[in-house]
């Protein structure tokens, strides 16, 4: 391990990854930390990949459960990189985790086992004996159990702690179960406790710098997604005899019901045009067969499955125009309002125009207003489209825009520079 850095241990629910939200965040601020001084300890079944990460522990839910009806102690397994991304999109497609996003008594029946600390087995701790860690980057999540295992790392080797929120799950919601109001007051209890205790806290946005500010009297470094950009230099596009928008994206959230918007907005303006107009949808969430259908229109839109990186990049490179959606329903609002969406930094990096759609109270619509198209109002998609679509003039001021917009905000050379100095800092 290199002497000249602080050894960082990442826990998180989520591994690192090239296509996953939180799991592309964490990548990003880690690129200029020496390989041999980045571990993570993750809790769920996914599979790791990053360019800059290869020690990892995982523990999941089905070990959790299995020592306590089977009085397993072997609990937890060190995994190594994948390289193979389509390997990582079809790992945790389970009906276990489907039970636990849904279903709220089986969140707290989860968190039971969980509370059991059979997680705190020899081999997790002689894991974190070699990795030795100094610094701990926490990303806050809404499992209770991932705040205890961290408090117990950093007591274990007296660690500095870095705490990194990407989601809210404290702020009230309307119409929330008893059982909900239940876990969400305990993860809120939970997070004031380390914000308080941290050493440097982190937020996505500065709408939810703000809020967290005024909710927990502590103020915050906002650190949004970075990446390199994925332009292609001098990449010619195929002359196409159609327009083609492109959504490339979580259907979480019922972000499918403002794709399916777009998607009959779509139908109407090809009736008036000669060169007419498709959206394609990439997603690595596959929908069931009645969503499926409603998103594959004819002409107007398809369903194209999951890509890997490679895959993707080129697709976006020979698109027209990429396409950002938020859901309408308020509770939807409620759980995306402070996140920053990681697909925005690598949109404004193409040099495309950005259409977004969805509430523009939502921290990622919000911020790609003067950068983007953005339709607020769910009636007039058809109108607002078609305007956009005609407006050679205003897609490329937007395209210049986008441009600087990425080069000042999401450069990631010169944020992950930033998180280094942020690390050493926390060693002197």
């Amino acid at each position: 391990m290199s002497n000249d850095f602080p050894n960082l241990l990442i826990i998180s629910n989520n591994a690192l990854s090239f296509t996953r939200n939180n799991g592309k965040t964490l990548n990003s601020l880690i690129k200029d930390i020496p390989e041999e001084n980045i571990s993570q300890l993750y809790l769920s079944k996914e599979v790791p990949q990053s360019d800059n990460c290869n020690n990892f522990f995982r523990i999941t839910d089905e070990e959790m459960f299995q020592s306590f009806f089977l009085k397993r102690n072997d609990v937890g397994k060190i995994v190594g990189k994948i390289e193979s991304e389509k390997r990582e999109e079809k790992t945790d497609s389970n009906n276990l985790k489907n039970l636990i996003k849904t279903k709220e008594s089986f969140r707290l029946l989860r968190e039971s086992f969980w509370l059991k600390n059979k997680w705190n087995s020899k081999r997790l701790n002689d894991w974190l004996e070699e990795v030795s860690p100094e610094v701990i980057l926490f990303c806050a999540g809404d499992s209770s159990f991932a705040y205890d295992i961290t408090n117990f790392v950093r007591n274990k080797f007296n660690a500095k702690l870095i705490t990194y929120v990407t989601d809210d799950y404290i702020l009230p919601r309307t119409n929330s179960s008893w059982l909900e109001n239940i876990r969400r007051k305990k993860i809120r209890k939970q997070l004031n406790e380390v914000i308080y205790s941290s050493d440097k806290f982190i937020t996505i946005s500065e709408k939810m710098r703000y809020k967290y500010h005024e909710i927990f009297d502590k103020d915050s470094v906002v650190f949004m997604n970075s990446t390199t950009s994925f332009k292609k230099a001098n990449y010619n596009q195929k002359d196409k005899s159609e327009m083609s928008l492109v959504y490339a994206g979580g259907l979480q959230h019922n972000r499918h019901k403002s794709l399916i918007e777009i998607a009959k907005a779509i139908e109407l303006i090809n009736k008036r045009l000669n060169k007419p107009v498709k959206l394609y949808i990439y997603s690595n969430n596959e929908p069931n067969k009645k969503i499926l259908s409603k998103l594959n229109r004819e002409d107007s839109s398809e369903f194209c499955g999951s890509l890997n990186r490679d895959e993707l990049t080129k697709v976006l490179n020979n698109s027209d125009i990429l396409v950002h959606v938020e859901s309408f329903e308020v509770k939807d609002i409620e759980d995306t309002r402070l996140s920053m969406s990681t697909k925005i930094p690598e949109y404004l990096s193409f040099e495309k125009p950005i259409l977004a759609v969805g509430p523009n109270d939502i921290a990622s619509v919000e911020y790609l207003k003067d950068v983007g198209y953005c339709i607020t109002n769910i009636n007039n998609i058809e109108e607002n489209l078609r305007n956009f679509l005609n407006n050679d003039t205003l897609q490329k001021k937007l395209i210049r825009k986008s441009r600087e917009r990425f080069l000042s905000n999401h450069n990631q050379d010169r944020i992950s520079k930033k998180f280094l100095t942020e690390i050493q800092k926390l060693r002197q």
